[in-house]
């Protein structure tokens, strides 16, 4: 079982991976006008997921 201050630090990373991925999409918004919507960052979030667990399972 994760400690108190391990699951803490995971949602620090969370959290610190979410901030460096606006930053970036805002980066590139500004640089070049790309946009992925929503839609797209779900969908594409669900596919890195199932061949994150697929690897994990090998």
């Amino acid at each position: 079982m994760n400690s108190p201050s391990g699951s803490h630090r995971a949602k620090d990373e969370d959290a610190e991976r979410a901030a460096r991925a606006e930053q970036a999409r805002a980066s590139l918004r500004e640089w070049n006008g790309y946009d992925l919507g929503r839609g797209s960052r779900v969908a594409l979030d669900a596919e890195l997921d199932r061949r994150i667990g697929e690897a994990r399972a090998r």
